[in-house]
């Protein structure tokens, strides 16, 4: 991290929530100036939940000398203020969200519709789910944020230490893509594949991904794969896969958001609104024209600023 940054930036605030994609719960953290998302799913959203998940973060900031001074969040964590000094904890009034992280939101939101634009499926099993919003999350952090501290570094550089990826590590595959994965050798040593979604990359040094298994349903995790078009039958196991755990479809915009399980859905934000001004230094989330360009055009930008 440059020296400028480090010296300037080494104590922020965090702005931290919950939310529920299509019921499953997520914890979900931005950080002021450096404009760091992570997002975890949970079993729910107890105090044990909101520790574990808050301790996961801090690691990550405490691994680059980065200091958190305050803690931002709605009324349920006011259960912990007493498990987190040297920490400030600072909650809202009862009903209230943090605007930071409310906007992170519907940022993230905005990103898992181009994700899903394009793909066929009615019926997401929960690996794929939550890879989709993980993948999201992702791609925001791996570019500059407009409202970030530096212009060149990305969130994931500076908070993580990450090299920027290499562009062949972007072609392919993308979330979503149909591929025949490597998971060892016959007895005969012939190669054994096995069909397999693209889920997301592991983030070791070998590159790997990690793939929904359509035999079994659950998660593969391979440095092998030779990607293949996606036929309807292909199509119609996911969806049988995500009936079996008893999900819900999609609808024509695509998964449901909401604050409480099966709870009021979380609005969208209009990008103009001046009740949720975005402000650098308080850590708002990026102000994103609300029609986004599909998941392939992201890419592609992504792509081309690393050539």
């Amino acid at each position: 991290m440059p020296k400028s940054i480090s010296d300037h930036h080494s104590i922020i605030d965090l702005y931290v929530d919950f939310f529920y994609v299509h019921g499953i719960p997520f914890l979900h953290s931005i950080s002021e100036n450096y404009q760091f998302r992570t997002v975890e799913a949970t079993r729910g959203r107890s105090k044990a939940d909101m520790l574990a998940g808050l301790r996961k973060i801090l690691h990550v900031y405490n691994n680059r000398n980065i200091n958190i001074r305050t803690i931002h969040a709605d009324n349920e964590f006011s259960c912990i203020t007493n498990d987190l000094p040297p920490l400030l904890l600072n909650v809202t009034p009862a009903g209230d969200h943090v605007p930071s992280v409310e906007r992170s939101i519907q940022t993230i939101k905005n990103h898992i519709r181009t994700i899903i634009h394009s793909l066929p499926f009615k019926y997401y099993p929960t690996l794929l789910l939550e890879g989709c919003v993980y993948n999201a999350v992702r791609l925001l952090n791996i570019l500059p944020s407009k409202n970030g501290i530096s212009t060149s570094l990305s969130p994931t550089t500076l908070v993580t230490g990450k090299p920027p990826p290499k562009y062949n590590d972007l072609v392919k595959p993308n979330f979503g893509d149909y591929e025949q994965v490597y998971v060892g050798t016959k007895t005969n040593m012939e190669s054994q594949t096995v069909g397999g979604i693209a889920i997301g990359p592991s983030g070791n040094v070998q590159h790997s991904w990690y793939f929904l298994s359509l035999e079994t349903g659950k998660k593969l995790h391979s440095n092998q794969w030779t990607i293949l078009p996606m036929d309807q039958r292909e199509v119609d196991r996911v969806n049988e896969l995500g009936i079996l755990q008893k999900q819900k479809p999609i609808n024509t915009s695509g998964f449901e958001y909401s604050w409480r399980p099966d709870g009021p859905a979380i609005d969208d934000i209009d990008s103009a609104d001046d009740s949720l001004p975005v402000d650098t230094a308080q850590g708002a989330g990026d102000d994103d024209d609300p029609s986004l360009p599909k998941h392939e055009a992201q890419l592609r930008l992504i792509k081309d600023s690393l050539k």
